[in-house]
């Protein structure tokens, strides 16, 4: 049986609907404001949301200690603001507390949690401006299983990582995973894997995947090794050639 929804007419439910949008109004005003770089006007409407809790306003307040904007620039602080509004589930506070525990020199490094961090990200469906962040959080996944940060080396799990990512166009683990599969580290050797992906790294604008195929195209690594397995033979040879 169809039922028709009431309308909303009672005071609790029209105070709603106004208190939501004074509030969609008030994230617009500031938001123009700091994209402005009027961070004075920005931060009297971002830090009383902040306080109360709204998790959109908390990532901003922690960007803005993070990079200094308006305020004395403080990682601490922004890593409590980021970590408030991650905790929230807001993608873009979760995926900036990864990096910020990964790289940034105003805190103490922790692998273990960038690494916790980045898992919630890449779990998500990504939605609009959030698919970037997803692969990039998958790419650095596939970067602490390479390196074993804050988790155990783990080649394969590396790839598995960098593959995710290469799929989904990240250039950085498209170079990473054809380099994986040219030295056959986490993944057999496959010389043909490895050109697919240094050239849709290279299409996508990757430095070091067009240094790759450059190298490939000039067989100057041919040459390297030929070089290499000559000079230990023929020293005598090579050396007044000045091929050393």
């Amino acid at each position: 049986m169809h039922t028709k929804t009431a309308p909303c007419r009672n005071a609790l439910c029209i105070f709603i609907l106004l208190f939501a949008s004074s509030v969609a109004a008030d994230k617009t005003s500031a938001y123009n404001a700091w994209e402005k770089g009027d961070y004075g006007v920005a931060l009297k409407e971002i830090q009383p949301m902040a306080e109360q809790g709204d998790e959109w306003a908390q990532y901003l307040f922690g960007l803005m200690y993070a990079k200094g904007q308006g305020l004395a620039q403080d990682g601490r602080k922004a890593q409590n603001w980021y970590l408030k509004s991650a905790k929230q589930g807001y993608t873009t506070a979760e995926y900036a507390l990864a990096v910020l525990y990964q790289s940034d020199k105003s805190i103490p490094q922790d692998y273990a949690k960038a690494v916790h961090w980045f898992r919630r990200v890449a779990a998500k469906a990504y939605f609009r401006g959030e698919k970037s962040r997803k692969r990039s959080a998958l790419g650095n996944l596939g970067w602490h299983f390479e390196k074993g940060k804050g988790v155990q080396q783990d080649y394969g799990e590396a790839v598995r990582w960098y593959t995710m990512a290469a799929q989904q166009g990240d250039p950085w683990s498209q170079g990473k995973l054809g380099r994986f599969y040219k030295n056959g580290q986490g993944v057999k050797r496959n010389p043909a894997a490895a050109q697919k992906w240094f050239r849709l790294a290279a299409k996508n604008d990757s430095k070091y995947a067009k240094k790759m195929l450059a190298l490939k195209d000039l067989n100057v690594e041919g040459f390297l090794a030929a070089r290499k397995k000559w000079w230990k033979k023929y020293p005598e040879y090579m050396r007044p050639f000045g091929i050393v």
